[in-house]
């Protein structure tokens, strides 16, 4: 995924602008990524696209049946490949959602994250307490939840070609071709990552069902409900779709697990993944709960992550995580906001 991103209004020279893209993106374009991982990039993005027929996503319409102004509405759909540090090469899908910032007030649009005071919060409880904690992974989040508008959008390429060949009868009839390349135009049924809608939708989904199992959300937190069950708080939080479960009977969250599978697994999608025991990467963060009444957070294995991945070499050690030069660059910058005004 990439990393911090900077805008370049930021920056006092392209020069400068190009290098922090280049620490900063640890995935490749479609096109760069199938040449630099070959067939592996191809099984890949295959993977890929069969989740989106699979999980019938959206569905394929006619181009030539889009208004001049749906056609400029349509979003790009998106593909990047990367390689994780086993060596499996991944890719990953999603929608250019930039266009939908004009139509899409904010309100509509917002994404409730659990806060990290809720989850430290939360933790040190389940130590006090003594809670058995599980915490959740959903397969396909985003697009467990139906869409509420209509959105095109549109796949060219090996994208497009690929997913002819996995269904003729239903693509292929739609493919046309535009400078040369096979394009195909959906119409979106799911959310789908990269729509400013996507995160909202699910969160309202996931909230809604919560709330009808008998949850009360946190009125503090929205990522947060809680419940009484034999007389003891149950606590579920989540980050999009990592939850995180705890409650002093380990039963109750079993029924938790079984209750997540049965609403949210099929053959298609998967099962949930889940994590019970003392110790759990959490939002890249271990806790661990193995000595009893403590919570130890530990986040040494995912800043070693970044570094191995950073694409320098680091040498020497500093006193202070900053230099002279961040002072002169900002002078750098006021003077050239200065000047442009």
């Amino acid at each position: 995924k990439p990393g911090v991103c900077f805008p370049r209004d930021t920056c006092s020279s392209t020069n400068m602008t190009s290098d922090l893209e280049e620490i900063a993106m640890t995935q490749y374009t479609l096109k760069r990524g199938l040449k630099e991982f070959g067939n592996d990039g191809l099984v890949a993005l295959g993977k890929e696209m069969k989740q989106l027929h699979t999980r019938k996503v959206a569905k394929p319409v006619d181009g030539n049946s889009l208004t001049r102004e749906q056609k400029q509405a349509t979003l790009r759909y998106l593909m990047f490949l990367s390689k994780k540090r086993c060596g499996r090469v991944k890719a990953r899908g999603c929608a250019d959602g930039r266009k939908q910032r004009e139509t899409t007030s904010k309100a509509d649009a917002f994404a409730p994250t659990v806060a990290i005071e809720a989850v430290m919060l939360s933790a040190t409880i389940d130590a006090m307490e003594g809670r058995d904690v599980a915490t959740v992974d959903i397969p396909g989040a985003f697009m467990q939840a139906d869409m509420d508008e209509t959105v095109h959008v549109r796949l060219a390429g090996p994208m497009a070609e690929m997913l002819a060949r996995m269904d003729p009868k239903l693509y292929r009839k739609y493919i046309q071709y535009e400078r040369g390349k096979p394009v195909l135009y959906v119409e979106l049924l799911k959310a789908l990552y990269g729509t400013l809608r996507a995160a909202l939708l699910f969160w309202e989904l996931l909230t809604s069902k919560r709330v009808s199992w008998g949850y009360k959300v946190n009125p503090y937190d929205w990522c947060v409900t809680n419940k009484m069950i034999n007389g003891k708080q149950c606590t579920v939080l989540w980050h999009v779709d990592d939850l995180k479960s705890s409650h002093v009977n380990p039963k109750v969250n079993d029924e938790f697990y079984d209750w997540l599978e049965a609403t949210y697994v099929s053959e298609e999608l998967g099962h949930v993944t889940t994590t019970r025991g003392p110790i759990h990467n959490y939002l890249a963060m271990k806790l661990d709960y193995s000595t009893p009444g403590v919570l130890k957070v530990d986040m040494r294995e995912y800043i070693s992550s970044m570094l191995d991945e950073f694409p320098y070499k680091i040498q020497g050690d500093v006193q202070v995580p900053w230099s002279e030069k961040l002072f002169k660059g900002g002078r750098i910058i006021q003077e050239t906001r200065r000047h442009e005004k």
